[in-house]
């Protein structure tokens, strides 16, 4: 894991810790980033997914979940997932 990686899922770690889940989607799709960017799709989209999860939980959506959407929509079409590429694309 890069050093970059580690101080994303500290951030992670301390924002859960702390009890605000909020602030976990931001680190969390900075971490799916980071692994998408390392080959490693699986662990990208579920980044993704958690990250949209805790953010739409908390409240936010719309324009709050773009970067999220658009790692799903990134991650779909390198995995050759047509569909959910599209359905990604469509909530940007």
């Amino acid at each position: 894991m890069t050093s970059c990686q580690k101080h994303i899922q500290n951030a992670i770690h301390h924002s859960e810790k702390s009890g605000f889940r909020p602030c976990w989607g931001w680190p969390g799709v900075c971490l799916g980033w980071s692994n998408w960017l390392q080959g490693d799709l699986q662990a990208a989209r579920d980044c993704g997914r958690k990250a949209i999860t805790i953010q739409s939980e908390a409240g936010q959506a719309g324009h709050a979940l773009f970067w999220h959407n658009l790692l799903l929509g990134t991650v779909s079409l390198d995995s050759g997932d047509l569909p959910n590429a599209l359905d990604s694309s469509n909530r940007l």
